[in-house]
């Protein structure tokens, strides 16, 4: 199926841009009437559709990108690019959505490897004396240190591509979490049509991103990123909820940056539609 298709009809448009003469593509909800912008960025293997069911069922100016490579429908081959330059394409399309959209207020929201790009952009703003002004950052299921990094780390060991590594990530796996089992089997045939090339690179890089242990990091990262936020929002699934103690412990960080642990959620099920609405909801509301 052609991916025009999926958004035919829904108020969503497909859109193409140029940064730094590199292309972007992302999906656009109008939002006639909308303070905000919503941006969204996508985990590790995964695109802007994984936001379309948010998209097509509100209202407000959102847009989701696809980093650079990881189209469903590449036509060209192209070199992996390195996170920092993710980082680099990522804020030349804020700038251009900014530029275009003047008058609202942004608001900026990560899952997984895409809330590491959220921390990753705080330190190239930071770097460049850049003027970005955001309303809100919403962190979903960040990474903390090498314990939350089970897929990227085998993804950027996989030297013998994709096969090979979701055969090594499923035996790793608990044979009685068949929940677990199954939403892996489905997170690997949604990315089995990218060009691995791409996936096994960012995952090097998120790999050498982060120290093996400890939350100083993070923690550092989180305070560069509210340099540039009036409010910061990390959000963790159940899995997660072990780090929060270490998140909230003293030395803590800012009153602008809060901490939410959804204790029956999963993982993907952070960037579920009804999910998403409510989280954005406590930031514009």
């Amino acid at each position: 199926m052609e991916l025009t298709a999926l958004v035919d009809g829904s108020g969503v448009q497909r859109r193409i841009t140029e940064i730094n003469q590199i292309p972007l593509t992302y999906l656009e909800r109008a939002g006639e009437g909308s303070e905000t912008l919503t941006i969204f960025l996508h985990g590790l293997g995964l695109d802007a559709f994984d936001y379309l069911p948010y998209l097509k069922r509100h209202n407000g100016l959102a847009v989701a990108v696809t980093l650079h490579g990881f189209e469903q429908d590449h036509k060209q081959d192209v070199e992996p690019v390195a996170l920092e330059r993710h980082a680099q394409l990522v804020s030349g399309l804020i700038d251009e959505l900014k530029r275009k959209h003047s008058d609202k207020r942004m608001i900026l929201v990560g899952f997984s490897l895409g809330a590491d790009l959220i921390l990753r952009l705080g330190e190239y703003w930071r770097d460049e004396n850049a003027q970005t002004e955001l309303a809100a950052a919403i962190l979903l299921d960040p990474n903390v240190n090498h314990t939350t990094m089970t897929i990227s780390s085998v993804f950027a060991q996989a030297h013998l591509g994709l096969g090979v590594a979701a055969k090594r990530l499923i035996s790793d796996l608990p044979d009685t979490d068949d929940a677990l089992i199954a939403t892996i089997c489905e997170y690997i045939g949604r990315i089995g049509v990218k060009d691995f090339r791409h996936i096994r690179r960012l995952s090097q890089d998120a790999v050498n991103y982060w120290d093996p242990a400890g939350y100083s990091q993070i923690k550092n990262r989180l305070a560069t990123v509210a340099k540039f936020a009036q409010q910061v929002r990390v959000v963790l699934s159940g899995p997660y909820g072990c780090h929060l103690p270490h998140l909230t412990a003293e030395p803590g960080l800012g009153g602008q940056i809060k901490f939410q642990h959804h204790s029956e959620k999963d993982h993907f099920a952070l960037i579920g539609s009804d999910f998403l609405a409510h989280q954005l909801s406590e930031v514009t509301n």
